[in-house]
C-alpha cells in the first residue's frame, strides 16, 4: 500500500516537476531542455517507469532496512540480557553465592574490570498489581559502559545520571576481633548480635558469645532483641507487646552504645535500652543512624507511583525502604520490567540496616578491556573456581544469534529480496532506454532531421533515462524509508521469531545504503551508455520520409 501510495504520488509530480526543470534549463543545456521538454509533453511512459523504479527500489531499501533493523535487534537483545561483557551469577543448581566462589580480586586477575551488582526483587505498596520489581544496585561509575541503553531511554548522559546516583553507605559499625565481650542485665529479652564479615556474609550470634571464624574481623551491624522463651498467652494478655529495659555494655567497642539508635521499638539512654517488642516488628539497635531516601532512576511506571517530592516506598526482603527518584528512564539494561537503579553500595547498606544479610551482592558484571584477549577470557571463566557459576557472555549471545537458523534464514532472505528488487530496478531502466528508442524513434528523427546531432541525440535519451533514474531512485528511497519506519511499530517479532525485548528500533546501515545507491547509479549509467551507444549512427533519412 505504501509503494502503491508513493508510485501514484509520483506520477502525479513527475509533469510539473519535468516543466520547472525544463524552465530552469533553458539557455544552458540544449540536451537537457529538449530531454525534459519532450517528457512533458508525453509522460506516459515516463510516468510507468518511474512508478515501476520506485516500488522496485522502495522495496530493495526497504528489505535492506529492515534486514539491519532486525540484525541490531538482536545485538540489542544481547546486550539487554548482558549491558558488559560477561554477567555472573549463582548456578541454582550448585547455589553457591558469587562472593563465596570468587572474591572481586580473583576475577580481576582474570583480566577484566568488575563491578559488583545488587538484585533483589520487591514491590510497591501504592502501585496495585506491580508486586515483582527489580532493585538493581551498581557502581555508579558503570552507567556510561552499559551497553543497548538507547538515549531516548535516558533523561541524560550516563555520567549524568551516575552524578545523580551517587550515595554515602550509611556504615558506621566497629570493627571487632576474634571476640566480642558483653554485659547485659534486664529481660525478660535475648540478645543477638548481627556481625558483617569480610567477605560480606552475615552471621547471627548470641551476643557475648563466641565468634565463628567466617565473622572475625568484621564489622558489628546491629543488635537484635526478641522476647525470651515464655508460655503462649490466652485470654485478654493475647497479642500483648512486651515492654521491658534492659542494659548492654559492650567492653571491646569505643563508647559503647550511647551513640547508638534504635528502631523497631527500641529507644537508648546511656547503657540502657527500653524496648517494646511485637511479633510484627523486627527489634534492633544500630550503631549507625539509617540514611534518608537514596537516589534512584525509576522506569515510568515505578517514577509516576512517586509523591511530589519524588519518594517512593518499596517492599524489599520483607522490610521497608524508602528511595528518591531523581530520573525516569524508559529501560533499564538487564532487567526486564519495572525497576529501580541505584548506587550498589549504598544500597546494599540501606538493604543490611533494615534486614542484615538481604543486602549482599550477588551477581559480577565484568568489563573487557579494548586490548583484552576475549579467548583466553573465556577459557579462564570456564575453569575453576569460576566453572560453579552461571556466566553469560555478550559475544556469545552476539554469535548464537547468527547461527539460529531461523535468524539466519530470516536475514538471507531480506537480503536476497533486496538485491532482487535492485536487479529489477536496473532491468526497468535498459527497458526504459530500448522503449525510448523503440517508440519515440520517430521524434527522434524528426530532430536528427531538422540538423541535430547523433552525439546531441544520444545525450538527450540518455537524459530522459537518468531522470526517470533519478525521480524513481529518490521517491523509492523515500517509499523505502516510509516502509521501514512503519514496520517496526506493526511487527512485534524479531529475527528469531521471537517478541522483542527491547523493542525493535529503526536500523538504517549507511554504508550498505551508499554502496547499493552507488552501484545503482553506476549500472544504470553504464546500461545506458550501452544501449545507446550505436544509436543514430547510420545516416539520417530525409525529411519527407520522416514525415511519411
Amino acid at each position: 500500500l505504501v509503494t502503491f501510495a508513493a508510485a501514484v504520488l509520483v506520477s502525479r509530480l513527475l509533469r510539473p516537476a519535468l516543466r520547472l526543470l525544463e524552465r530552469a534549463s533553458r539557455g544552458r543545456a540544449l540536451g537537457l531542455r529538449i530531454a525534459s521538454l519532450t517528457l512533458a509533453r508525453n509522460p506516459g511512459y515516463a510516468v510507468a517507469a518511474t512508478a515501476f523504479l520506485v516500488v522496485s527500489f522502495g522495496l530493495a531499501l526497504f528489505a535492506e532496512s529492515y534486514r539491519a533493523t532486525l540484525a541490531r535487534g538482536e545485538r540489542d537483545q544481547a546486550a539487554h540480557r548482558v549491558p558488559l561483557d560477561y554477567v555472573v551469577r549463582e548456578d541454582l543448581r550448585r547455589l553457591i553465592p558469587v562472593q563465596d566462589a570468587a572474591s572481586p580480586a580473583r576475577f580481576r586477575a582474570v583480566g577484566v574490570d568488575v563491578s559488583p551488582i545488587l538484585r533483589l526483587t520487591g514491590g510497591v505498596g501504592r502501585l496495585e498489581g506491580e508486586s515483582g520489581i527489580t532493585l538493581l544496585g551498581l557502581p555508579p561509575e558503570t552507567l556510561p559502559d552499559l551497553n543497548g541503553w538507547r538515549d531516548d531511554e535516558r533523561p541524560g548522559s550516563p555520567e549524568e545520571l551516575a552524578r545523580r546516583i551517587q550515595a554515602v553507605p550509611a556504615r558506621g559499625g566497629p570493627r571487632l576481633g576474634d571476640r566480642l565481650r558483653a554485659r547485659a542485665d534486664g529481660g525478660p529479652v535475648q540478645l543477638f548480635a548481627e556481625i558483617e564479615g569480610p567477605t560480606g556474609r552475615f552471621a547471627r550470634v548470641p551476643l557475648g558469645g563466641p565468634l565463628p571464624p567466617e565473622v572475625r574481623g568484621g564489622r558489628l551491624a546491629a543488635i537484635g532483641l526478641e522476647p525470651d522463651t515464655r508460655v503462649q498467652e490466652r485470654g485478654a494478655d493475647a497479642g500483648q507487646a512486651l515492654v521491658g529495659a534492659v542494659t548492654i555494655e559492650l567492653p571491646d567497642v569505643p563508647g559503647g552504645i550511647t551513640d547508638w539508635v534504635g528502631t523497631g521499638g527500641a529507644r537508648i539512654d546511656g547503657t540502657t535500652v527500653h524496648y517494646t517488642l511485637t511479633n510484627t516488628v523486627a527489634t534492633r539497635i544500630l550503631p549507625t543512624r539509617p540514611p534518608g531516601p537514596l537516589p534512584v532512576l525509576a522506569t515510568p511506571r515505578l517514577a509516576g507511583a512517586a509523591d511530589e517530592r519524588g519518594l517512593l516506598p518499596l517492599q524489599v526482603a520483607g522490610e521497608r525502604l524508602a528511595v528518591r527518584v531523581v530520573g525516569r528512564v524508559g529501560r533499564v539494561p538487564g532487567v526486564d520490567g519495572q525497576a529501580v537503579v541505584g548506587d550498589g553500595e549504598a544500597l546494599a547498606a540501606a538493604v543490611n540496616l533494615e534486614r542484615p544479610g538481604a543486602g549482599r551482592i550477588n551477581e559480577v558484571w565484568l568489563r573487557l578491556p579494548e586490548a583484552g584477549d576475549r579467548t583466553g577470557v573465556d577459557r579462564l571463566l570456564a575453569a575453576k573456581p569460576f566453572n560453579v557459576l552461571t556466566i553469560e557472555s555478550r559475544h556469545a549471545l552476539e554469535a548464537d544469534a547468527r547461527r539460529d537458523p531461523i535468524a539466519h534464514g530470516t536475514l538471507l532472505a531480506l537480503a536476497v529480496a533486496a538485491a532482487v528488487a535492485l536487479g529489477l530496478a536496473l532491468a526497468g531502466i535498459l527497458l526504459t532506454v530500448l522503449g525510448d528508442l523503440r517508440d519515440d524513434s520517430g521524434e527522434l528523427l524528426d530532430l536528427e532531421a531538422q540538423g541535430a546531432s547523433p552525439s546531441l541525440l544520444r545525450r538527450v535519451v540518455r537524459l530522459r533515462a537518468l531522470t526517470v533514474a533519478g525521480a524513481g531512485l529518490v521517491a523509492g528511497a523515500l517509499a523505502g524509508l516510509a516502509l521501514a519506519a512503519v514496520v517496526t511499530d506493526l511487527v512485534g517479532l524479531t529475527a528469531r521469531a521471537t517478541s522483542p525485548e527491547p523493542p525493535l528500533a529503526l536500523d538504517v546501515d549507511g554504508a550498505v545504503v551508499a554502496a547499493a545507491v552507488l552501484l545503482y547509479l553506476v549500472a544504470a549509467a553504464g546500461l545506458i551508455l550501452l544501449a545507446t551507444r550505436r544509436a543514430f549512427t547510420s545516416p539520417a533519412p530525409p525529411r519527407a520520409q520522416v514525415l511519411e
